[in-house]
């Protein structure tokens, strides 16, 4: 009995051991179970959010993933996506190395090769070189040196202005493939371009020959090339080049882009420009321009050219004529209006101490001629230094004797500084037909009648504006009228050789409103008396030049310059003799000016046509 006792209480111990062992291995595998529910319930929320491009969300859920099930190989992708979309490049690489280490998944080890390549292409996506080139080296030391990541590495290179890498890069690709060869020409020219910028001028002369050498065709090579030689000083390699380039390029069967032939030209002239050479540059703009006859910029750079090779011209043959060489003068004259015939006016010009005539094509008039204002003149065929220059003095010229004044102008109805008159032609008479003192008292009436009957038509057409401003200049001539002594009719003598002076108009320009000047500060060369015929004369120089007031005070203009002649209440009737009150106010306008005469001057704003006081510069040969 006992010992049946023992045996069944033994066996009731074994089973209650038995029953506690299946109880424990029950809960450890629901446990087991629950935690893998759980990563992959993480798994999907955070594959998940990478879809929807959360990535701080994602990580989070998939680091937990990791956390309960470490051999989840799958969210160890998702993962490093997740670092990759967040931009944290290292840590997607690295979360990579550290599943493989623990699961020893194949997968694993071949998807770390496919996080560099995404990294890659997602860097140069955004254009994020400088992050991109380590992670485009690491592509290369897994897949070599192909094609294609040669060409992100070489671009990624040149984006960061490390040209001299980009072209060793593509140089170790594959030198048959047609995209590497291209690529490796654009990385030298940039590299080329690089080197002359930072001043490395033999190594960017070094490596844009080559590029020229094994791709003659590249006309931006040649371009930079010109660049770099002209900035260098060395004059005959950059003519070299040019004369390739020309001989290449600038024909019609070229096959370059307006926009390649441009910068080439614009390269070229910066060389003709470099040595000074207007003709070769001028011939240079020719050649381009008759190539592409459409080309609207070529032609306004060749009339460009034109201008400053005619201005080079003019300015060359004025300081021969000053210098007394006639002759070549002459052929710079014909040069500057071959080029730019609307640049230049025909007419008198003054050289040296002598007074000329150029004809429309710029060669040298010779006999009688008339000016725009009716001045004659008659211009010397003797051979010799006096070769076209205006005659002077007393001349006998067609059976008649006639008197030049010192700027070659006809004295003509006036008298001579000896005493003799000359007619309205000019011939000179042996007495004077207006001395007659029996009809000078009605010829005087009849002058006061004609200066009011003008002085009353001109009142009627003037504006407001213009009354004001003759308003204020009447109040200068008052002012300057007394004791102002009138010298007679017969002390009209100028030197002739009258210009007016550009300082003083560009002092009334700058100025603005209505300035008074002395006759020196507004006339150069004005050696003897003045005369109103003198004044217009002088402004007819400059340009069409009309009379709008002939009465007090007499008003001229040139352009937009208005100019009033000051000379006194009572000049125009003191020692004025005349025999037809037609002819009034031409004697007048050879009545000479008293000395200290004034001059006002107004620029007009409003006027269309603007006196260029450059020219004037010009015209007086300055």
């Amino acid at each position: 009995m006992r010992k049946w006792f023992l045996i069944m209480a033994a066996a009731l111990v074994l089973c209650s051991a038995c029953g506690k062992k299946d109880t424990s291995v029950n809960g450890v595998t629901q446990e087991a179970q629950a935690s893998s529910t759980e990563a992959e319930s993480l798994y999907k929320e955070g594959a998940g959010y990478v879809g929807e491009e959360d990535y701080e969300s994602a990580i989070e859920s998939l680091l937990k993933c990791i956390e309960l099930d470490p051999n989840y190989s799958k969210a160890y992708i998702q993962l490093s996506k997740a670092y990759i979309g967040n931009e944290e490049y290292d840590e997607a690489e690295a979360i990579l190395k550290q599943g493989y280490e623990k699961t020893k998944d194949p997968s694993l080890e071949k998807e770390q090769e496919n996080c560099i390549r995404s990294i890659c292409q997602v860097l140069t996506d955004n254009e994020d070189y400088e992050t991109a080139i380590p992670w485009l080296l690491k592509l290369q030391e897994i897949d070599g040196v192909t094609v294609e990541n040669s060409l992100q590495l070489s671009e990624a290179y040149s984006m960061m202005d490390d040209y001299e890498n980009a072209v060793a890069v593509l140089q170790k690709a594959d030198q048959n493939d047609e995209s590497i060869k291209s690529a490796l020409l654009e990385a030298r020219i940039s590299y080329g371009q690089y080197c002359y910028d930072e001043g490395k001028n033999d190594q960017a002369i070094e490596t844009l020959k080559a590029v020229i050498d094994e791709a003659p065709d590249r006309i931006d090579a040649y371009s930079m090339l010109i660049t770099v030689y002209v900035d260098t000083g060395k004059a005959k390699e950059a003519e070299s080049i040019v004369q390739s380039g020309l001989e290449r390029f600038v024909n019609q069967n070229s096959t370059v882009t307006d926009e390649q032939l441009d910068e080439f030209l614009n390269s070229a002239s910066s060389y003709y420009m470099e040595l000074e050479d207007v003709d070769a540059c001028l011939k240079f703009w020719e050649k381009a321009a008759s190539m592409r006859p459409g080309n609207k910029s070529y032609k306004e750079e060749l009339d460009s050219y034109r201008s400053s090779a005619a201005d080079e011209a003019y300015a060359k043959a004025d300081e021969l004529l000053e210098a007394g060489d006639v002759e070549g003068a002459s052929k710079y004259y014909k040069r500057a209006f071959a080029l730019a015939p609307s640049n230049y006016d025909a007419g008198v010009i003054s050289g040296g101490d002598y007074t000329y005539c150029l004809n429309k094509d710029g060669s040298w008039r010779l006999g009688w001629y008339t000016d725009e204002t009716g001045g004659s003149y008659y211009f010397s065929s003797a051979a010799g230094r006096l070769y076209a220059s205006a005659v002077t003095g007393y001349q006998q010229l067609d059976g008649a004797v006639y008197y030049f004044e010192d700027d070659g102008r006809m004295l003509v109805d006036d008298t001579t500084p000896d005493g003799r008159f000359a007619d309205v032609d000019g011939k000179l008479l042996d007495h004077n037909p207006y001395e007659d003192d029996e009809t000078a008292g009605d010829e005087t009436d009849a002058a006061d009648e004609t200066e009011e009957e003008t002085a009353a038509e001109t009142e009627e057409g003037t504006s407001a504006a213009a009354k004001e401003t003759t308003a204020a200049v009447k109040e200068t001539v008052k002012e300057t009228t007394k004791a102002n002594p009138q010298p007679t009719q017969a002390a009209a003598v100028n030197s002739g050789n009258l210009k007016l002076n550009a300082d003083t108009l560009q002092e009334a320009s700058d100025k603005g409103g209505t300035n008074t000047y002395e006759k020196t500060e507004l006339f150069d060369g004005s050696t003897g008396k003045l005369t109103m015929g003198d004044v217009y004369n002088c402004l007819s120089k400059y340009g069409k030049t009309e009379w709008v007031s002939q009465k007090l005070p007499y008003e001229l203009k040139v352009a937009n310059v208005k100019v009033w002649i000051l000379p006194g209440d009572n000049w125009n009737t003191t020692g004025l003799v005349i025999k037809d009150a037609s002819q009034y106010f031409e004697v007048l306008k050879k009545k000479a000016l008293p000395d200290n005469v004034q001059f006002a001057v107004e620029f007009d704003s409003s006027a269309a046509d603007k006196l260029d006081i450059s020219k004037v510069r010009r015209t007086n040969g300055n």
